[in-house]
């Protein structure tokens, strides 16, 4: 754990996050940092070295299982940030399709990382063997105006009314977009801590970007039909089942192999951001088929 170093940024963001949640009692805040820099491990730090160290219990919300262990697994490894010498264990707990069922909880557990769609289905599970003080955080804040992510909100609330709520984006705030402004309201307004991609590029803590286009020739509008298109059109962004049709295009797929396996040298390691699960396993099909 003494490998743990934080930079400057991340720092500023846990002094922000001790000074409002624990100095000035604030109840509700978002903390927006890039993607890239680290939220994840910035927030866990403070939730064990500030919160599960005074008793607090946390309750961390996730929308897909893939997320739950993630966030698990940087509880794991940071466990020994955890000051005081009466807690010597902390139980972690994971609820997900593809981990515990919520029936598994318990008053033993500290921290409970969980996908939205098994805790909603089984609030009293969740509630009734919360500890006295709680935090819940929403990873990737822009989910908690969904339904869902308000139910268990409201009902951990209910159950604990002084509970903390945490937000984490790599959004900007916009203060003119609606959508981000119902997000402020449940937020209470406050942004605990933000820096920008372009300050932590500017000083050398990210990479900056070369963007290099690639056309792949391949008129998405052909594979998608009439009624979904109009769907697409009016909600300004691509459905489940548009991204599903667009992941499974052969012809797209083959320029993004190719433009790696020309590049292979020069790209040396490489991070594919593809579409969605099904679009990640052609991806890889296709490459184990090329030797890669």
């Amino acid at each position: 754990i003494q490998d743990v170093k934080l930079y400057y940024y991340q720092q500023e963001a846990n002094i922000a996050m001790q000074e409002y949640f624990l100095e000035q009692n604030g109840r509700s805040g978002i903390l927006v940092m890039p993607t890239g820099s680290g939220k994840t491990m910035t927030s866990i730090y403070f939730l064990l070295h500030e919160l599960s160290s005074r008793g607090y219990e946390v309750v961390w919300l996730a929308h897909r299982h893939m997320l739950v262990e993630q966030a698990a697994n940087v509880f794991y490894r940071l466990t020994p940030l955890v000051a005081g010498d009466e807690i010597k264990s902390l139980t972690v707990t994971c609820v997900s399709g593809a981990h515990a069922s919520a029936h598994a909880l318990s008053k033993k557990d500290d921290i409970v990382v969980g996908s939205v769609q098994s805790l909603v289905r089984n609030l009293g599970y969740l509630t009734a063997p919360l500890k006295k003080k709680v935090i819940i955080v929403v990873d990737e804040a822009h989910h908690a105006l969904a339904p869902s992510y308000r139910k268990i909100i409201n009902a951990v609330r209910q159950k604990c009314p002084e509970a903390k709520l945490l937000g984490l984006t790599a959004t900007p705030i916009r203060y003119t977009d609606m959508d981000t402004v119902s997000l402020l309201k449940l937020f209470e307004q406050k942004i605990i801590y933000s820096i920008s991609l372009s300050k932590l590029i500017a000083d050398g803590t990210l990479a900056t970007p070369i963007n290099l286009k690639r056309e792949t020739n391949v008129e998405i509008e052909t594979y998608i039909d009439k009624d979904e298109l109009k769907k697409v059109l009016a909600k300004g962004d691509l459905t489940k089942q548009a991204v599903n049709k667009i992941a499974k295009i052969n012809e797209r797929n083959e320029v993004i192999i190719k433009e790696y396996l020309d590049n292979k040298e020069k790209y040396g390691k490489t991070i594919i951001f593809a579409l969605n699960i099904i679009h990640c396993k052609v991806l890889a099909d296709m490459f184990v088929k090329k030797g890669v």
